[in-house]
C-alpha cells in the first residue's frame, strides 16, 4: 500500500523543488514545537494555535528562509569559513529581525488582536527574543553555510528549529493571558458604555 512506487512522485517533487523539503519539514516541526510548549507550559490546550504555527512555519518561515539562503549563497558563493561566518552574521542583522517581527506581528494578528496590539507585542517581545537569537544562530548559520550542501540548508536549519520554535512559542505566549484579559475588559467596557447610552 505505501510502497516505494507510491512515494516516488513526492520525492521527485522534493528533488525538483528544494523549497518543498523545507516547507514539509516546517509543516511538521513548527506545530510539533507548539504542542511541546503547550504541554509543558499551558493549562488549556489550543489546537487552533497548533494550526497557526503549522501554517506560519510552512508558508512563511520556510519560503522566506529558502529565499534568504539562496540570496546569501548568490552574494557569497564561496564556502570559506570566514565568508560563512560573515553570511551568518549578516543573517542576524538582516533576515532575523524581519523574520522575528513578522512572526510576533502575524501570529498576534491571527489571534484576532488589532494591528496596534500586534505592534505592541513586537515592541515588548522582540528585544529579548532577538538577544537570545544572536547568541545561538550565528554558530548554526556558520556550520550551515560552511559544511551543508545548498539544497539541504533549509532542512539542516529546520532540525534546530524545533528547539528554537519551542522557545518562540514560549515567548509568544508570555503575558498572553494578560493581553487577552485586557482585550476582554476593553470589549466589556465598550459594551457597557453602549448599553448605558
Amino acid at each position: 500500500m505505501f510502497g516505494r512506487n507510491n512515494s516516488e512522485p513526492l520525492w521527485k517533487i522534493f528533488r525538483k523543488h528544494p523549497i518543498t523539503r523545507g516547507m514539509a519539514s516546517y509543516l511538521v516541526i513548527w506545530p510539533t514545537a507548539n504542542i511541546i510548549q503547550q504541554t509543558l507550559c499551558e493549562k488549556d490546550f489550543d489546537w487552533w494555535k497548533v494550526v497557526r504555527f503549522g501554517l506560519y512555519g510552512c508558508f512563511i518561515t520556510a519560503p522566506s528562509l529558502y529565499c534568504w539562503v539562496k540570496l546569501a549563497t548568490f552574494m557569497y558563493p564561496n564556502n570559506q569559513l570566514r565568508l560563512c561566518m560573515a553570511k551568518a552574521l549578516i543573517e542576524q542583522i538582516s533576515y532575523t529581525p524581519l523574520a522575528m517581527c513578522t512572526f510576533f506581528y502575524s501570529m498576534t494578528w491571527l489571534e484576532t488582536f488589532s494591528a496596534a496590539e500586534a505592534f505592541q507585542e513586537v515592541k515588548v517581545k522582540f528585544p529579548p527574543t532577538y538577544f537570545t537569537a544572536i547568541t545561538i544562530w550565528p554558530l548554526i548559520g556558520t556550520i550551515n553555510f560552511a559544511f551543508v550542501p545548498e539544497r539541504n540548508r533549509v532542512l539542516f536549519t529546520s532540525c534546530f528549529s524545533l528547539l528554537w520554535t519551542i522557545y518562540l512559542a514560549h515567548m509568544k505566549n508570555r503575558q498572553r493571558d494578560k493581553m487577552l484579559l485586557d482585550k476582554n475588559n476593553k470589549s466589556n467596557e465598550l459594551t457597557t458604555n453602549t448599553k448605558d447610552k
